[in-house]
């Protein structure tokens, strides 16, 4: 038999010599191409009619009988692949900034033209860089990556495109032996928190009436912002995780609740921190001398060095004394300044010889003003009037010479009826001159008179006597405080 000629011919793109050519004798023969990384078998052909081949084993099995020349094509195809990066779009705009940070632990899908997943990746594992992923031995064609969107974030990077499982999809069409990278894609935080600043009237955290505060700075991170006119402000763009919120420190306002600074996880939703705060108060009043002890103050003059205390409210009970006595001033008045919201007693230090008019012993309070303090209130008017009970004391005398004054050497008569009347009483009060231990021989005193008019007189007896003094029978005394 003639020998036969056997011819291998591969692409042309010149890699390997075009064709090889081997001299054979008659019989089955296997030709079979070798795995090459980066490349795939494609095509196999041979003008065998007697013989077979198989892409998967990448063999030609061939019968060559004599004088018969067989040629078996192979074709190769280059891959291709597709790599991006997923990064945290901090500032949302779809485009990433050098400080935003990628992302690790997302899953990115890839999908034929027809949207058939093919593949899927997570970022960063293995030996991938930070946020990156990457499919590779891709074959010419049109192909689609996507990522599977979780929970508390929102896509900003495509924002348009090819929808799937609820987010855009970047598409690509990769040629053989084209490495496609830079498809990439951004994501932003899809919660927030909500920092709301209140002015609490009774500084009792959740009890109280409260106002919204505004242009209060509320600081998350390195991020700081100030309240608006409802009192809050909004941290946005949040991923899911733990953050520390803090209200400045403001002076002359202090926290209801010691809660300066507060945390907050964020897993599926938004949350709201309320921060509670109050201002110091104020209570002032003055005190006076109620000359006619009507309780009401007229044109009356004040009363200084009077010690007034303060008492927080014990269930409506006067409880504990807050702080100091206060005096009152040259002026009367008296200040209590740094008062924290609550309930409290003002009250003054009873003084002997003195009884207060105003407030009324007859009230509920006692002599004391019950105030109720609210956040930076001044509570002014909280008057204290006194009444000092008059007296009225003199002498009896003997006017040796009847010019009507007492003159040195003239004695002290004791024993002589003195009587005050005054028109709201009933009947005279009257009492005997005596000898006083303090103030000697012929005196008389009438103590504990309240403010109105009296007259005095004696009651004379003895028809030895002409009084001198005074002209008249009695005296007409005013009594005041």
């Amino acid at each position: 038999t003639l020998p036969a000629t056997f011819r291998l011919d591969d692409d042309s793109n010149a890699t390997l010599p075009n064709n090889r050519s081997f001299t054979v004798p008659t019989g089955p023969y296997s030709v079979t191409e070798s795995l090459v990384s980066g490349w795939e078998l494609t095509s196999l052909t041979c003008n065998d009619s007697n013989g077979n081949w198989d892409l998967t084993t990448r063999q030609a099995s061939l019968n060559v009988e004599t004088g018969e020349t067989i040629t078996c094509t192979f074709t190769n195809t280059k891959y291709g692949s597709l790599a991006g990066r997923k990064y945290h779009d901090l500032d949302g705009s779809g485009t990433k900034q050098t400080v935003e940070p990628y992302l690790d632990g997302w899953t990115i899908d890839l999908l034929d033209v027809n949207l058939q997943l093919l593949n899927s990746v997570v970022t960063g594992t293995d030996s991938l860089e930070d946020g990156q992923y990457k499919f590779t031995n891709l074959l010419p064609g049109t192909y689609y990556t996507c990522e599977r969107l979780q929970s508390g974030w929102v896509q900003t990077d495509p924002s348009s495109g090819t929808i799937y499982n609820g987010t855009y999809c970047r598409e690509r069409t990769v040629t053989a032996g084209q490495n496609i990278t830079g498809v990439h894609f951004g994501n932003r935080g899809a919660l927030s928190i909500t920092a709301c600043k209140w002015e609490d009237s009774n500084g009792q955290s959740e009890e109280g009436n409260f106002s919204p505060v505004s242009g209060w700075d509320m600081t998350l991170g390195d991020t700081t912002q100030a309240t608006g006119e409802n009192g809050c402000t909004t941290f946005s763009n949040l991923i899911p995780g733990s953050y520390s919120v803090s209200e400045a420190e403001t002076k002359g306002w202090y926290s209801a609740d010691d809660q300066a600074t507060q945390r907050a996880t964020l897993t599926d939703s938004d949350v709201t921190l309320d921060f509670y705060n109050y201002r110091l108060g104020t209570i002032s009043g003055s005190k006076w001398d109620d000359l006619d002890g009507d309780g009401e103050q007229g044109d009356e003059p004040p009363i200084f060095d009077w010690h007034i205390q303060l008492f927080a409210s014990n269930d409506g009970d006067k409880g504990d004394q807050i702080g100091e006595d206060v005096l009152t001033s040259t002026d009367g008045n008296y200040l209590f300044t740094g008062v924290e919201p609550g309930d409290y007693y003002v009250c003054e230090v009873e003084q002997d010889g003195w009884t207060q008019t105003y407030p009324n012993f007859d009230s509920e309070y006692g002599n004391c003003h019950p105030v109720t303090v609210t956040s930076a209130g001044e509570y002014t008017g909280l008057d204290f009037g006194n009444y000092r009970y008059g007296r009225i004391h003199g002498y009896k005398y003997e006017d040796k010479n009847g010019n009507g004054e007492w003159d040195d050497g003239e004695d002290w008569l004791n024993g002589w009826e003195i009587c005050l009347d005054n028109e709201d009483w009933e009947g005279k009060e009257c009492v005997n001159t005596y000898n006083s231990e303090e103030y000697g021989d012929g005196y008389f005193t009438f103590g504990g008179l309240e403010y109105g008019d009296y007259t005095l007189t004696e009651n004379a007896t003895n028809s030895n006597y002409q009084r001198t003094q005074p002209e008249s029978r009695s005296y007409p005394i005013p009594v005041q405080s």
